[in-house]
């Protein structure tokens, strides 16, 4: 997980646990004032949670923040405990020993990862570029903080999630992993302008196709944004 990543977990993770912020407040903001104190900095608790969570993938690192949320993983007391929790999660998620009992993820076999679904590595779900960027793409505003969402993937894996999740259109969804030309795999920074450049390129090829094509019937086929 690079900076930029660990910035985007964070946000997902503070909108889900709405009393981090508040939290995090309640430690000195400067050296000075820590040091008065004898409290460590906000800065030096978000540095400290970096290097718990450096070496987690950053899909790894949401999806078990969402177990948090949702209740399939148990919460544990105090915020100061949540970075280890969530790489417990993210371990067991890659290892695919989760405790829900789901098989999800890639297998191992042979020491060799192995999946049946490319898109979404078997996990049934795959980060997607926020209906609400897209529109701010296209408008020239996107900025930070940058969003995505779930969707429910068209692989077998994925029918666990349809009930909860709109189903993945690649005509109207970018993924946030995606395969390059190359045909690699990659999973791509929201920071970076190329990836902002290629949204942008992305909404502007949906919105020429829909003012050529009939108006939608399906009310779920319209594109929100």
């Amino acid at each position: 997980m690079t900076d930029s990543e660990f910035n985007e977990w964070f946000s997902c993770h503070a909108s889900c646990f709405t009393g981090l912020h508040s939290w995090l407040r309640k430690f000195p903001a400067t050296d000075a004032e820590a040091k008065q104190r004898h409290q460590p900095t906000q800065e030096r608790i978000l540095q400290r949670w970096f290097r718990v969570l450096e070496d987690v993938d950053l899909a790894d690192a949401k999806e078990a923040t969402d177990r948090l949320h949702s209740g399939e993983e148990d919460e544990p007391k105090g915020f100061d405990k949540h970075p280890g929790a969530v790489r417990g999660i993210a371990r067991k998620l890659r290892t695919g020993g989760a405790s829900s009992g789901r098989e999800e993820g890639p297998r191992v076999v042979g020491g060799v990862e192995v999946v049946d679904c490319v898109t979404c590595q078997d996990w049934g779900r795959l980060w997607v570029w926020h209906p609400d960027d897209m529109g701010r793409a296209l408008a020239g505003r996107l900025g930070p903080p940058y969003r995505s969402c779930h969707v429910a993937c068209t692989c077998r894996a994925g029918n666990r999630y349809r009930r909860t999740h709109r189903l993945f259109d690649p005509k109207r969804d970018l993924p946030i992993r995606r395969a390059d030309e190359d045909g690699q795999w990659r999973t791509r920074d929201r920071d970076d302008p190329a990836e902002h450049e290629a949204l942008r390129r992305f909404v502007e090829a949906i919105h020429q196709q829909r003012s050529t094509a009939q108006p939608a019937t399906d009310p779920q086929q319209e594109i929100p944004f």
